[in-house]
């Protein structure tokens, strides 16, 4: 197994700049394919590349990424459809549709209609998956009321028509990589080094990237 160092260290830490001077030595030994840095967000990107412009001036391959970019390449050859935030609502109203057709969410069937549920239920979905946690294993351990079950009911059939179509949300696709990790993690070979950086808390599927 390949050995691995691993700077872990508090906000601002010492280590961040030291890290930046190794990529920017990289970048000026034209060898910005041999590394990846990875940012939380769009907005730090653009700033870090602007950075390392004004370091090296001209430089090939600065291989700036964040978590979402990574998974993208991941999944770019797979036959999958990725869906937007306003399509998974739709969805999500889709299901409780079809669930409160069945009778099957009478605790929720008064306001069931409204699109502010079906926005808020996405939103729980989303924190859910994010946590790497089935429909299943959700209503296993949630507990046994309706204000917890039916939204589980509801988060089993929005899952169902996903894989009915071959969609993916954003969360969908975190999973999606991960398999795809533990088969074949190649992804990253031909690599010196990865610096993940500004990261002051992961989500559970983060950290499920990051063992990978």
């Amino acid at each position: 197994m390949m050995e691995r160092v691993v700077y872990v260290g508090p906000y601002n830490s010492r280590k961040s700049d030291f890290l930046f001077g190794k990529a920017v030595e990289y970048l000026k030994e034209n060898k910005g394919d041999r590394f990846y840095y990875i940012l939380p967000n769009g907005n730090l990107l653009v700033k870090y590349r602007m950075k390392f412009l004004e370091k090296v001036e001209h430089a090939f391959n600065i291989n700036l990424f964040t978590f979402d970019n990574i998974v993208d390449r991941l999944l770019k050859d797979k036959h999958y459809i990725n869906i937007d935030e306003e399509t998974k609502e739709g969805l999500v109203a889709t299901a409780i549709d079809n669930l409160r057709k069945q009778g099957l969410i009478p605790y929720y069937e008064e306001i069931s209609h409204k699109k502010g549920f079906s926005r808020a239920v996405s939103s729980i979905i989303g924190q859910i998956k994010r946590s790497i946690v089935s429909p299943e294993d959700y209503l296993k351990k949630c507990p046994d009321v309706p204000f917890y079950k039916e939204i589980g009911l509801i988060y089993q059939e929005y899952e169902k028509n996903l894989r009915e179509f071959q969609l993916l949300d954003r969360e969908e696709s975190y999973i999606k990589s991960l398999e795809i990790l533990k088969e074949d993690n190649s992804f990253f070979d031909g690599l010196d080094f990865v610096i993940i950086d500004y990261f002051f808390d992961f989500r559970p599927q983060e950290i499920e990237l990051l063992k990978e």
